[in-house]
């Protein structure tokens, strides 16, 4: 098969990108590993190039200035790009993110499939903030004209039918991670003792407020307990702050504030160093679909205290494989993250349990193999 990916981020290439890029870039890699052609159209590029990532190859588009019609512009010179690649190179499906529609009103001359990540119109129902009408409506029909959605979890696919009113089946496929590279590289003896670690942009949503006034209660009964803090600063939507990094100093009280050491964002490689140190990993989210970092954190047989919200429960296992908490309650959350500290042999083996699980049912191997038989499917369905 010859798959194609659309996306506006990818891994080392563009200055910034997340989970989706990630995922895109590992699920690629497994695809060519296993003989199959894979192209990547990557636009919002300052040049139109073709390159390539080791088997992979990347179709960097630059977007069009039109005024008043930049957005039509653009989306029909990505179109005329990948229905190139179709005629020319076989082009069997393509794939695309849900985030702000990028393929509404596109004429595609091979499948098209969306892939639910979580759109602008989910993230502002689960933040409860104003959304651009321009961003739903770009969704709303990205997704009618969709042949065939699959969502990274269960909760994202049924939050999604219900902002968008979808009346396709949507399919579930989790992210998944190279196991084998998210390995314990250290000795439990070496590891950072009474260190909890954060991995994540410090945005609102992803809960780090709270996790100011969970470490305060943490210090307050372990004042050797340190906070790390690993990812990149970002605008506060609700207080106008040009620094979330502030307001959660802010909030600490100055016991919490000398413990605290925030390191700001680091490559993905050196991602694994931080997590290897840490004591306990922590991810008090509000707003995910299903987050890589969680993965791989416990892959490294981290034990994991995280949101207890939707799609956390398809991910992690309460109590077995790491614990769960609303991350509004601060003293339980804190409570938690101390327990595991007093009983590093239960945190081990909760750690090692997270490692089990994620092997079993999100190791590459497997979500590759899910995925490829999803594509081989579609490819099928359409011939006849």
């Amino acid at each position: 098969m010859h798959i194609g990916f659309l996306t506006p981020e990818y891994p080392h290439i563009t200055p910034v990108y997340g989970g989706i890029a990630t995922s895109i870039a590992t699920l690629s890699h497994g695809l060519t590993k296993r003989g199959h052609k894979v192209t990547v159209f990557l636009y919002g590029r300052e040049t139109d190039e073709v390159f390539y990532d080791e088997q992979v190859k990347i179709v960097a588009l630059k977007m069009k200035r039109k005024k008043g019609l930049t957005w039509w512009t653009n989306r029909k010179y990505i179109e005329s790009v990948i229905n190139s690649e179709v005629v020319h190179n076989g082009l069997s499906l393509v794939e695309a993110p849900d985030w702000t529609g990028i393929t509404a009103f596109m004429n595609l001359q091979c499948p098209l499939l969306i892939r639910l990540h979580g759109s602008d119109t989910y993230f502002c129902h689960i933040e409860k903030r104003h959304q651009k009408y321009k961003n739903y409506f770009f969704e709303k029909a990205a997704l009618k004209q969709a042949d065939h959605i699959v969502s990274v979890s269960d909760y994202t696919a049924h939050l999604t039918k219900t902002l968008f009113a979808v009346k396709k089946e949507i399919k579930i496929i989790h992210n998944g991670i190279d196991t084998d590279s998210f390995i314990t590289k250290i000795s439990k003896d070496t590891i950072n003792q009474y260190t909890i670690l954060y991995l994540g942009t410090l945005i609102r949503k992803k809960g780090v407020l709270e996790l100011a006034y969970i470490f305060n209660e943490v210090i307050k009964k372990q004042p050797h307990a340190k906070l790390h803090l690993v990812g990149a600063d970002a605008p506060d939507i609700v207080t106008g702050s040009k620094s979330t990094w502030q307001l959660i100093q802010n909030i600490l009280t100055k016991e919490a504030q000398r413990n605290v050491t925030y390191f700001g964002k680091i490559p993905h490689q050196k991602i694994q160093h931080f997590i290897n140190q840490a004591s306990v990993c922590v991810f008090p989210s509000f707003a995910e679909a299903f987050p890589i970092s969680w993965l791989e954190a416990m892959a490294c047989t981290k034990p994991i205290v995280a949101s207890n919200i939707g799609w956390a429960k398809e991910c992690i296992i309460d109590g077995e494989s790491g614990y769960l908490v609303d991350p509004t309650d601060h003293e339980t959350y804190a409570h938690r993250i101390l327990y595991l500290f007093d009983n590093p042999q239960e945190a081990n083996i909760l750690g090692e349990n997270a490692r089990k699980h994620v092997k079993k049912y999100f190791d590459i191997s497997i979500i590759i193999e899910e995925n490829l038989a999803y594509y081989q499917s579609i490819q099928h369905g359409d011939k006849q």
